[in-house]
């Protein structure tokens, strides 16, 4: 007797690997499209991109003649990337006059140098870039001098840092030699350029006084548990034609103009490149100076802050939204003849996130969603609650999608459409069985447009960042799961060899979606090493040239009933290799058939073959093609098949897999 298993799509780990029968019960790397499953496309990384700080935020952008770009914000810096190429486009905070800073004398051996300046401003770890500098003497030159700097400490009295010296072109140490040593307030005419200061990488904690809040421990006590005492910074970034607006998250509001940025399609090398504060442009008013979210509405042409301070305070409201004038993003003052407003939201105590709807801006606070509409003026906007007791479970877990808005909350996955309702997720307690809490702020959701999919990326509970992924298929309403080359992140430990993703944009300029994600980790260091880069996504067959291992395995499926077994004779799959490249080796994906006699039993192996793509036909292990049966022999009342691969060249895809069975007895 031939036996069809044939499954719906899908990946079910809602119960039991016994009581998912008929459906398929694990996953990785694995899609399903037209109702079958398939491995994802590769991964490659973008050139030899490299960017400081972990990148939170990407977007793609296309200039006004057609020139293709990348925005990426890392806890750290802004960048554009043209090409493989990124520029920074940070904005500076301060520019010195010529001769305010200078550097100390340096220790013969040494590459530390301490700078001196009054007031500097500067946090620890903020970058300085310096220029027209003089020869300490020795190996301190000019020319070690005038570039960017990382600082490394910063003196308590707010007048002096130190910095390591580095060679200019390798970025290697450079000790001083006797005539460094020797000098002392040296550094010529020194101009310093101050970018604005860096933001955490991840929530900052201690223990200490004045830590937990009135009346939650003893009088005069020490907070006895980690309490936070700094948040991580999220990078924003939104298009404004062919310029980009970008804020970090309690702070300004920057715009860089494109026009005054780029020439001939790349950015041009003067201070122009740098992205500048709202009210530093020529007819700014009233603009917000902390802001924790904020969009542009490309329906109606509002600049939107979104739980920021109001006008004449320095103080956030985290409930108030207002927005700039019409096509003028420098414009906040509200006055007769302008559309520039404001607005409190009543329910919930903090604004936690914004999502753009083709109809709406959906604004979800800690306790509840609000739609806000363009109505046009005098109230320019409406503001209306639709929904109470929602938690998202961080403010970039929810996405707009064919009208849709699907979000992740602090107990499951929902939709938006008009109302709030749960989706039906076969992988929901499989997902929050097993994740870091503690980090969910940094869990993020991408649409891959491409396949009709969203992402949901995020940190399994051994993990600091997303390591992680739930993907759903909202035209066939399925689930799978996966880490595509990711693992578990400790901050604590320097890692040049996991990739995990931090930010997603979609396919729409550069035909396939990318991602930022870590290259290298280092907080053991001072300055601690922290750098991304760029990953192109459905390219390829391989995880960034390394095999990409991607595998599917059905529940049990149960061939006997009672105290009866079944002897299983030949395997028949039903494959699809594809996109195989030209002159590899062939295609190979392994099959294990494993048998149980009830359920709660362990495994047992009946059959582990490889089936190999060769000349058109399917063969078994390095035999000759001969169709693709493969002789099996063993017993049981339940099987389960897995599907898996691990190759650079090429992918595949599952059809109805059939079995050849008969009945063998009873117990």
């Amino acid at each position: 007797m031939i036996r069809r298993i044939s499954l719906p799509p899908g990946i079910d780990k809602e119960s039991t690997e016994f009581t998912a029968e008929g459906a398929w019960f694990d996953s990785n790397n694995i899609r399903f499209r037209g109702q079958f499953p398939e491995c994802i496309g590769g991964w490659v990384r973008q050139g030899t991109i490299s960017m400081e700080g972990l990148a939170r935020e990407i977007l793609s952008r296309t200039s006004d003649a057609g020139d293709e770009y990348n925005a990426v914000g890392t806890n750290w810096k802004y960048y554009v990337i043209f090409g493989d190429t990124p520029a920074d486009i940070t904005p500076l905070r301060a520019t010195t006059a010529a001769g305010a800073a200078t550097f100390g004398k340096v220790g013969t051996g040494d590459a530390t140098i301490t700078v001196t300046q009054s007031s500097h401003g500067a946090n620890q770890y903020d970058f300085v870039t310096f220029s027209s500098t003089a020869s300490l003497g020795g190996n301190i030159t000019a020319a070690v001098l005038d570039q960017e700097y990382q600082i490394s400490t910063v003196a308590s009295d707010g007048n002096s840092f130190t910095i390591e010296a580095k060679d200019p072109d390798t970025g290697d140490p450079v000790t001083a030699a006797g005539g460094d040593a020797s000098s002392g307030g040296g550094g010529g005419s020194t101009i310093a350029k101050y970018q604005i200061s860096v933001g955490l990488a991840a929530d900052a904690s201690g223990t200490g006084w004045g830590l937990d809040g009135w009346g939650s421990g003893g009088w005069g006590e020490a907070a006895s548990v980690s309490t936070i005492t700094g948040r991580f910074r999220t990078p924003m970034i939104q298009g404004y034609g062919e310029s980009l607006m970008l804020c970090n998250s309690g702070g300004p509001i920057y715009f860089w103009d494109y026009g005054t940025s780029v020439s001939s399609g790349a950015p041009v090398e003067t201070d122009a490149v740098h992205a500048a504060e709202l009210n530093t442009f020529s007819g700014s008013s009233d603009t917000p100076t902390i802001v924790n979210d904020f969009l542009v509405s490309s329906r109606d042409g509002h600049c939107i802050a979104f739980g920021c301070n109001d006008i004449g305070s320095s103080t956030v409201n985290n409930l108030l939204v207002r927005w700039s004038t019409q096509d003028n993003p420098f414009y906040w003052t509200p006055e007769v003849g302008n559309t520039s407003g404001g607005q409190v939201l009543r329910e919930g105590s903090e604004i936690v996130g914004v999502v753009e709807t083709r109809q709406e801006t959906l604004i979800f606070t800690d306790s509840s969603i609000y739609s806000m509409r363009f109505v046009a003026p005098p109230d320019t906007f409406s503001f209306n609650l639709m929904s109470s007791n929602v938690k998202l479970l961080s403010g970039r877990s929810a996405i707009s999608v064919s009208g849709t808005v699907f979000y992740m909350g602090s107990d499951g996955f929902y939709s938006y459409a008009g109302n709030v309702a749960p989706l039906n997720c076969t992988v929901e307690k499989y997902v929050f069985d097993d994740i870091n809490l503690g980090v969910s702020k940094k869990v993020f959701a991408g649409s891959n447009s491409l396949f009709n999919e969203i992402y949901w990326f995020y940190p399994s509970s051994g993990s600091t960042e997303p390591d992680r992924y739930v993907l759903f298929n909202y035209v066939e309403n399925s689930w799978a799961i996966g880490s595509f080359d990711m693992g578990v992140f400790d901050d604590s430990t320097a890692s040049t060899t996991v990739y995990n993703r931090m930010c997603w944009d979609d396919a729409s300029v550069f035909g396939t979606p990318k991602s930022g994600y870590v290259l290298q980790w280092d907080d053991s260091v001072t300055p601690p090493l922290q750098k991304s880069s760029v990953m192109i996504q459905e390219t390829g067959s391989s995880a960034n040239s390394a095999a990409m291992d991607s595998y599917i395995e059905t529940g049990d499926v149960e061939i006997s009933s009672d105290d009866r077994f079944s002897l299983l004779n030949r395997i028949f799959p039903d494959i699809k290799f594809f996109d195989i490249d030209a002159g590899s080796s062939d295609p190979t994906l392994s099959i294990v058939v494993s048998g149980k006699e009830f359920p709660g039993a362990s495994e047992s192996a009946i059959s582990s073959s490889s089936i190999v793509y060769s000349g058109g036909n399917y063969g078994v292990g390095s035999a000759t093609p001969a169709g693709n049966a493969t002789a099996i022999r063993g017993r049981g009342r339940a099987l389960s098949v897995k599907f898996s691969s691990s190759g650079t060249t090429f992918k595949w895809r599952l059809g109805d897999t059939r079995i050849d069975m008969r009945p063998d007895g009873r117990r």
